[in-house]
């Protein structure tokens, strides 16, 4: 069996021909659609693009099993397909760490962001209300990890904002600590059709910690978690909510504590890598 990550494209098209010729089980794993993105792309970047629109409208040509991360893209790849393949929803895994530990508030209160910065991402929109917020609290900083293509667009962004640090990318090790060691963890995105095409991967490992999550209402983010019960969940591209989600955080511990915890709760309920290994291995099953 041939397990593919991300579709096809020019990239692996040579080896899906090869094993297909060879008698190989082709299962594609699918969590974007990279046909709605907003970045700048360079040439090679496009030749790929372009490579994967055409593959796309192909797929259950090449495919024994397609499994995807949203109900956007289970649509998408049920027309693309016209049932002939199955195509399995599968959402994102997290390991969901020990609630026992009693967490102390920080003093500073440590908001932290990690992940991509593309436009989909929103950073520039969770910088905006931490600005807001900063005008009226000070005992609160920002901190933003992840890799990034373009470094210097991130060191304009936060270029001059009080209160707000850049960590460049962490190891796991040093991941982790941060995240459970953050007072409010955001998964705040943009609007676009991207970023409702796909799932906000870091949104299972946030909740995995146990602290407040504030996210923002895209994609199957609904599905999951019911607002002020397990999560914050705030209109995408809305500054106000944001800043308004971060001061009830911050205004009310024990509210946002509980909240942390439902969100825990869910996460093994919907994201548990067990549960998903073994929708995973029954799909696998169904083929051979």
């Amino acid at each position: 069996m041939l397990y593919c990550y991300n579709g096809l494209s020019i990239e692996n098209a040579l080896f899906v021909i090869a094993a297909k010729l060879f008698g190989y089980y082709i299962v594609f794993d699918i969590v974007e659609d990279h046909v709605l993105t907003q970045e700048k792309l360079h040439f090679l970047a496009k030749l790929k693009l372009y490579s994967v629109s055409f593959f796309e409208k192909h797929i259950n040509k090449f495919a024994n099993a397609i499994i995807v991360i949203s109900y956007h893209l289970k649509e998408k790849f049920d027309k693309n397909s016209q049932n002939s393949i199955p195509i399995k929803l599968i959402p994102i895994s997290a390991v969901c760490f020990d609630s026992t530990a009693v967490k102390m508030p920080g003093n500073p209160i440590k908001i932290v962001y990690t992940g991509s910065f593309a436009r989909k991402d929103g950073v520039d929109l969770l910088l905006e209300a931490y600005g807001y917020l900063r005008k009226v609290n000070k005992d609160c900083i920002l901190l933003l990890a992840g890799k990034s293509d373009n470094l210097s667009k991130i060191q304009d962004l936060v270029a001059g904002k009080e209160g707000v640090s850049y960590l460049g990318y962490l190891d796991d090790r040093h991941f982790y600590e941060l995240i459970n060691d953050a007072d409010i963890l955001c998964a705040t995105r943009t609007g676009s059709a991207y970023a409702n095409a796909g799932f906000p991967f870091k949104l299972g490992e946030y909740l995995a910690t146990g602290n407040p999550v504030i996210a923002s209402n895209v994609s199957d983010v609904r599905f999951y978690l019911q607002h002020m019960q397990d999560a914050i969940i705030v209109e995408p591209d809305n500054v106000f909510e944001i800043q308004k989600a971060l001061e009830f955080c911050i205004n009310n511990p024990a509210k946002a504590k509980s909240i942390g915890e439902n969100g825990r709760l869910k996460c093994i309920k919907y994201f548990s890598p067990e549960i998903n290994g073994q929708n995973l291995l029954e799909l696998f099953h169904t083929l051979t």
